[in-house]
């Protein structure tokens, strides 16, 4: 995954705000991917990449949502923002229902666009960061099994087996002597038990 990713596709209907849009958001470092209705955005999803796409629901061809899900099917791991100037409950619900990262209401300002795209890449960086972490770990794991296997051929059998041996005995040296430990305190109470006695009958 690339997290300097900086690519983002608009798709708005409205070329006035399209112009302003990309405009703006290019002041702020961003690469624009332009799209005046879905037949256009999928065109440039089958030959582009990119990170973030920022979807009006209504649009002439195509429901914003139902074009979201077709993208994905070109970049699985794009971030959709979905915008709209008809603002209500079911479409909301159905833009989160359809993993939409965020939801602006028309009209709204460049730098809110550029606060959710700048906290999702930062999201994405810690998630790629743990997960390279994680594969690092296993892949360190790995590594040592390996290098325990390698030691364990260089090591005569013979070699082996007294290493075995004498973790056996040393073993059964514990054991005894714990036991005799064990036995002592035994006679040690009894004895005790047995001078109480004398003293009650003295």
């Amino acid at each position: 995954m690339d997290t300097g990713n900086r690519t983002l596709l608009v798709v708005d209907d409205n070329e006035p705000i399209l112009r302003v849009l990309e405009m703006g958001l290019r002041e702020y470092g961003y690469k624009i991917l332009a799209a005046v209705n879905a037949g256009k955005a999928l065109n440039i999803a089958n030959k582009k990449k990119f990170q973030f796409a920022l979807i009006d629901i209504c649009l002439p061809d195509m429901n914003g949502i139902d074009l979201s899900v077709e993208i994905r099917k070109y970049n699985p791991g794009v971030i959709v923002i979905f915008i709209t100037g008809y603002p209500g409950i079911k479409s909301s619900i159905e833009a989160l229902r359809h993993h939409a990262y965020d939801y602006l209401i028309k009209p709204f300002k460049i730098i809110q666009i550029v606060t959710i795209i700048e906290r999702a890449r930062k999201e994405l960086q810690l998630r790629y960061e743990s997960q390279s972490s994680l594969e690092i770990i296993q892949k360190l794991k790995e590594e040592n099994k390996q290098l325990k296997g390698m030691l364990e051929d260089l090591i005569p059998a013979e070699n082996r087996i007294h290493v075995k041996s004498d973790k056996y005995n040393s073993l059964q040296v514990n054991k005894e002597a714990v036991l005799r430990s064990y036995q002592k305190n035994l006679l040690d109470n009894v004895s005790e038990k047995k001078d109480k006695i004398s003293d009650r009958k003295d």
